[in-house]
Formats: structure tokens, C-alpha cells, sequence
């Protein structure tokens, strides 16, 4: 079978192993140092398990080949638009990107994928929180957010001073940010995934609005062909960045920072809380937040209190049942972005729903329910849609205002509109605009729910105007939480003002990229959370090129993150010399444990099935076998197998409740380990799913894990 061409990786591992892991921080340079930072990466048990998986299929291995060689092509002519001295560029820029290409435009692949680079990360996070517990709790940099702009932040700064000691934590249990909560692809981005290569000066020809850096592993032209990518692709390529580039601990509920008083190392001592209560403290020299505009909320600050019993009931109901008749654009996302739901626009067909907002969220929320967005699985257009939309608060009247005031990027949205206009009966929905107007309160009626509006420049007195709808979803609200975790560091002034108002931070052009804490330049607020104005570049590419100011702001945000971290990433690599603690966290090295043999064969085991467990679902595209298949694999994989064992066998058999393991030939001493792999509820709903009898599945099931076929093979 013909061998993937990565000669660099293959070198690398293998010089690697011989060297012995204690030899693997010493390289000629800085280069080196990136290079085997990403092989580590790829060392997770999760990975591993993946690309052995793939070398196991000959059919699925010859067709990610194939596609490696089309894409290594491709990508190599399209990144030379973007960088005139490509020859000049360190090769481990481009050393993943075409093989992480080849798998995330392989369907049968991609879901795993995708799935297993959460499982990594998860991995690495608890691997953190134990280093952290061990008393290796300084960094140099603690960054805030393992979103887009984290991703971006992380890509430079590792290219910039790849000895430096970095931490980035994040809220959610994925990385990714916003564009990974939805579940699947539900929304088409605004901002061209094409470079730009029209006459407009240095500063802004060539360059792609969604590139994640001039360092970063992998665009978002590696993944996505499409002209406007969709927010899961956005999504996946700011995950795999993050993951390759930093390290994330996940699933904080909440961070405190402030002066550093006790003798540890660092200027900041920030309180790390959990979701699960537990709290740890971290030590750092510099605080970069990049945590984005905030969360997503209703928008109605004004609300009376029968409003406001409205809004604490619906958001209650989508607590508990994640489904809501008043949405806040996350929520809308993520309800019709469950990759467990075929049908997830279902509950909207034949209601009037409103997006209150005029902007860029309510035409992507309006194209979603026209079926003009990415496909949603079993929600084809011949099942019907909305019998209206209405979107209240825009800068437009009609379909001729609407094309020449919004980018031609929503002609589909306008067809619609003179379509229903001109033919009344056609089974289009009927797509309604309300400009100049502002919602003002809302009621119930009935079974459905009256919107109170007004015009925007009509005084809180006048009358209001009703609209009854069945759905409202609200694109208009941002709670910014930003300065939370500061409050003991700022005075009531600060607090309660606006960061636009703090001090720049500026770059060597003397242009402001960010913003810093009052008294504090160590602590940053950078890209979206800077509020920083647009400046003249960003507006005259925005005039050159017809384009409205959000994607030009985008933009900016994302060459201001790349431009902060060339700046702290200088400041960073100056000051290792002046490091000298062992208190600093370093991720320890991943070594297999080994068991030694017992002599004896494993006893069958029992495990019981909750409820929670079998409701559990997963996306149609996960190959249920497959992905169970490489989540043994990759516990296996942290331990040493009894030499000459070339395959794995696993029987399971099913009952009511529970189902029990045996593994025929594996020695007991291996006890705890399938203990464990069957005790993950992940892996018991995988089970439950394939020997379900309602899904007219056998009771019994037969997993064989093949083994390595020969010790040349690359093992990643």
C-alpha cells in the first residue's frame, strides 16, 4: 500500500524515538521547536488511533491518498497568491495542510474527525488540570478564549517564540468559540474565503479576510472550497489551529484575576472555577483576552415585567428542553444546528417567525429558514418552511434597497422577495421587512406572541404597533462580560465603562491593534473584545471593494490579533532567559505505561445501561462502529499490548440493561483498562446504538482491532 508522502514527519518521529523523549526539547532552532510541537500534537492517543484506523482500511487509505496528492497541489498554487516568497517560508507551515485537507473533505471521515479532535483536546485539558494540581501552575502568557481569535493569537505567538510558556482556557468543551456551539453547519459566512486580488495598494491585495495568519498550520481555504465557507468549516479550522498551536484547558465556568501577592512566580494570579465547582490558580506575566463580543442575549433592556415573566419562562422552557418559541441568535443556531435532529427545521414550518435586528445575523437566520443556507440533513425544502419571515429593524424597505444596500452575497434572499411578490401562490416564504423600527415590548396571545414596536426616533411614550408571530428569535442583544473577571483590579469608573476607552496598544507603524487594562499593559484585550474603531485601511478596502463594514471589520480584527501577537510573542522570547522556576507548566511527555502480563486470559465484565446512556445520539455520518473501533484504540494505545499480539477481538453481548465485554487471548493484567474504556458513557451509547433491537440490530457484536503490521509502518 502506497505510503502518504510526509517525509518531514516521518523524519521527525523517527529521529523522535531514537533520540528518547528527554532529547526532544533540544532542536537547531526555533523552527524545529514548532515542528516538534506539532508532533506532539498529533502523539494523542485519539490521533494515533485515527491514522491507524485510516492505514487499516486499504479502500478509505487509497482514497485519502489520492485526495492528499489532488489537494497538495492545489493548495500549494492557491498559498502562493498570498505569499510572494513561498520558497522562503520554513516548511513546517505547510507540512499538515494537506493531509488534514485530505481528510476533512473525505465525508466517511470528516464527523470522526472532527469528534476525535474534541476527544483530544479533552485529554489534553485533564492533563493540564493535573500538571496544574502538581504545583506547575506559571506561565508566561495566560490567554483568554480558544475561539477564532485565539486560534489566530496562538499560530503567531508559537511562530514567535515557540520556547515561551503559554496557557489558553476556554469556556465551552470544544474548541472552536462560537462557531463551534452550533452542532453542524447552519449558517453561510459573510466574508469571501477568496483572496482579494484587485488593484488596492500593499496593505490589502492579496489577502484572504479569513486567513488565520501567516504562521498558522491550516486556513480556511485548506478545508473549503466555498466561496462563503459555513460556520462549521470556520469553526474546524480555528479548532485545529488552537490545537496544533497552544494548549487549552476547557469547561471553565468562570476566571478572576488579580495582583499576585505570595511568592509564586508571575505578576497576576488568576482563579480558574469549573463547571464542576472545583477552582485552581494560575501564575502568569501577561493576560491577553480574546474572548470575542460577548454572550448572546435577548437585547431588551427595557423590558416591563410581563415581558420580562415572558423572556424567564421561554428561556427556562429551552433549558430544560433546548426548544423555545424566544430565541436569542445562539440559541436559534444551536436549535436548528443538532446533529441529532434530522429534521431540526422542522418546528418552523407553516409559522411566522421575526428576527428582530436588521443586520448580517437576521438575513443568515432568515436564509437558513428559506433553505437557502447549508443543508440540514432530512430538512429538504419539499417538507415547506415558514409561512412568513419578517425581519424588524432594517436599513432597507424593499428588494431594490436591499440589493444596493447589502452585499450581493444575499441575491438568493432577494430572488425570494420578487418571486413572492410577483407570484403569490409560489411556495416560497414570504420574506417581510421592517425598517426603522424598534421592538419595545412583548406579550402572549393565545398560542402564539404579539410584538410591541415602535419607530426608533418615537419617544418611549408613543403608541405601540403589534405583530403576532409564533417565533422570535432576537440577533440584536450581547451581554459583555469582559471586564468580569478584572472587577477587583478596576475601579467603579472602569468597570462600568467602556473598553473603547482604554489606553492603545499600538504597533511599530504606531497604529492601535488593541487595547490594554488602565495601569496594566500586561493585560490585553485584543480583537473583537478591543472595540477598536475601524481605521482609514480598513475603510478604503471596504470602498474599493463594495463591501460593508462588518467583514472589514472582521478583517481588521483578525491582521490586529496577528500584529499583538508578533508584539508580545518579541517580548516573550526576551524574557526566558529571566525564567528560572519549576513551577512552570509543561505538558509532560505522552510514554506508554507498560503492564506486565499475568499469564492469564481477561474475565468477561458487566457493565449497566442508563437511560441517559441509550437516549444518547450521534450524527448520521458517524460510522457508529468505526468511531468505537478508535476509541478503544486510543486507550489501548497509552499502554504497551504482550508482544507478538497482532490483533484485538472484543465480543459484546447485550441484555435489557447492560452488556457485558470479553476479549478472548487479552491478558487480566489488562483489567482495568477495558474497565475503563467501557465505563466512558460515550463508548456505552456506541454499544447501545449498535445492538439496539428497535434499530433491528443483533445483540451480539464482534469488534476486531488490527494491530500495527510492521514496526517501518509511520505511527503518528
Amino acid at each position: 500500500m502506497e505510503e502518504l508522502p510526509l517525509p518531514i514527519l516521518d523524519k521527525t518521529l523517527k529521529e523522535a524515538e531514537l533520540a528518547g523523549p528527554e532529547n526532544l526539547v533540544e532542536h537547531e532552532s526555533d523552527m524545529e521547536e514548532v515542528r516538534h510541537f506539532y508532533i506532539e500534537k498529533l502523539r494523542d492517543p485519539h490521533i494515533n488511533a485515527f491514522f491507524k484506523y485510516l492505514r487499516n482500511d486499504p479502500a478509505l487509505w487509497q482514497k485519502i491518498t489520492n485526495t492528499y496528492k489532488k489537494r497538495q497541489t492545489f493548495l500549494d498554487s492557491a498559498h502562493r497568491l498570498e505569499r510572494d516568497q513561498l520558497d522562503q517560508q520554513p516548511d513546517h507551515i505547510r507540512l499538515l495542510a494537506p493531509l488534514i485537507s485530505a481528510i476533512a473533505t473525505t465525508p466517511e471521515v470528516r464527523a470522526s474527525f472532527q469528534l476525535l479532535l474534541d476527544e483530544a483536546a479533552q485529554y489534553e485539558s485533564q492533563t493540564l488540570r493535573e500538571s496544574i494540581e502538581d504545583g506547575h501552575n506559571y506561565v508566561q502568557r495566560l490567554v483568554v478564549g480558544g475561539g477564532l481569535m485565539g486560534a489566530i493569537f496562538n499560530s503567531e505567538f508559537l511562530h514567535q517564540a515557540p520556547e515561551a510558556s503559554s496557557l489558553t482556557v476556554e469556556q465551552n468543551a470544544a474548541l472552536g468559540g462560537q462557531f463551534r456551539q452550533y452542532g453542524s453547519a447552519v449558517i453561510s459566512m459573510n466574508t469571501q474565503n477568496a483572496p482579494f486580488n484587485k488593484e488596492g495598494g500593499d496593505e490589502i491585495s492579496n489577502i484572504d479576510p479569513n486567513s488565520f495568519g501567516p504562521h498558522a498550520p491550516i486556513e480556511l481555504g485548506d478545508l473549503s472550497g466555498d466561496l462563503f465557507a459555513d460556520n462549521e468549516m470556520i469553526g474546524l479550522a480555528a479548532a485545529l489551529n488552537q490545537y496544533l498551536t497552544g494548549h487549552t484547558l476547557l469547561n471553565n465556568e468562570s476566571y478572576r484575576a488579580s495582583l499576585n501577592t505570595s511568592e509564586n512566580p508571575g505578576k497576576f494570579k488568576v482563579e480558574i472555577k469549573e463547571e464542576t465547582g472545583t477552582s485552581r490558580d494560575v501564575y502568569t506575566d501577561g493576560i491577553i483576552t480574546l474572548s470575542g463580543i460577548g454572550e448572546s442575549s435577548y437585547g431588551l433592556p427595557n423590558a416591563d415585567s410581563e415581558t420580562q415573566s415572558i423572556l424567564d419562562k421561554e428561556s427556562a422552557q429551552y433549558e430544560q428542553t433546548k426548544h423555545s418559541h424566544v430565541l436569542t441568535y445562539g440559541q436559534f443556531l444551536s436549535m436548528i444546528g443538532d446533529p441529532t435532529n434530522d429534521f431540526p427545521l422542522e418546528p418552523f414550518i407553516g409559522k411566522r417567525v421575526g428576527f428582530v435586528g436588521g443586520g448580517h445575523s437576521s438575513l443568515t437566520g432568515a436564509e437558513a429558514l428559506a433553505h437557502l443556507g447549508p443543508e440540514h440533513r432530512g430538512s429538504v425544502s419539499t417538507l415547506g418552511g415558514p409561512k412568513e419571515i419578517v425581519i424588524l429593524g432594517t436599513s432597507f424597505a424593499n428588494r431594490e434597497e436591499f440589493l444596493a444596500k447589502e452585499l450581493p452575497r444575499y441575491g438568493q434572499l432577494a430572488a425570494i422577495m420578487a418571486r413572492k411578490e410577483s407570484h403569490p401562490d409560489s411556495k416560497d416564504p414570504l420574506v417581510t421587512v421592517m425598517p426603522g423600527v424598534r421592538v419595545r415590548q412583548l406579550r402572549e396571545s393565545g398560542e402564539g406572541l404579539t410584538l410591541q414596536y415602535a419607530d426608533k426616533t418615537a419617544p418611549s411614550t408613543d403608541a405601540l404597533q403589534e405583530l403576532g408571530l409564533d417565533y422570535v428569535v432576537f440577533t440584536t442583544g450581547f451581554e459583555d462580560t469582559t471586564l468580569g473577571m478584572f472587577e477587583g483590579m478596576l475601579d467603579d469608573e472602569e468597570t462600568n465603562g467602556d473598553i473603547g476607552n482604554f489606553p492603545a496598544v499600538l504597533d511599530q507603524a504606531g497604529k492601535a491593534i488593541a487595547r490594554h487594562l488602565p495601569g496594566n499593559p500586561d493585560i490585553v484585550f485584543g480583537g473583537a473584545a478591543a472595540h477598536l474603531a475601524q481605521g482609514e485601511r480598513e475603510l478604503a478596502m471596504a470602498d474599493i471593494y463594495n463591501m460593508p463594514h462588518n467583514p472589514a471589520s472582521m478583517f481588521s480584527n483578525m491582521r490586529n490579533v496577528v500584529e499583538l501577537a508578533r508584539k508580545i510573542g518579541t517580548t516573550a522570547k526576551e524574557e526566558r532567559t529571566d525564567i528560572k522556576t519549576d513551577k512552570e507548566l509543561r505538558i509532560p511527555k505522552r510514554e506508554k505505561t507498560t503492564i506486565e502480563p499475568r499469564g492469564e486470559s481477561l474475565h468477561r465484565l458487566t457493565f449497566s445501561l442508563s437511560e441517559e446512556v441509550e437516549a444518547r445520539t450521534f450524527p448520521s455520518t458517524i460510522r457508529l462502529a468505526d468511531f468505537l473501533s478508535i476509541n478503544i484504540r486510543a486507550e489501548l494505545g497509552r499502554f504497551s499490548l504482550p508482544a507478538g499480539q497482532t490483533e484485538l477481538v472484543f465480543n459484546i453481548s447485550r441484555t435489557e440493561e447492560s452488556f457485558t465485554v470479553d476479549s478472548p487471548g487479552l491478558d487480566r493484567a489488562y483489567l482495568d483498562v477495558v474497565q475503563t474504556i467501557f465505563e466512558d458513557t460515550i463508548n456505552q451509547s456506541l454499544v447501545a446504538r449498535l445492538t439496539d433491537p428497535a434499530l433491528r440490530r443483533s445483540s451480539h457484536l464482534v469488534l476486531k482491532l488490527p494491530l500495527e503490521r510492521n514496526k517501518e509502518e509511520l505511527t503518528i
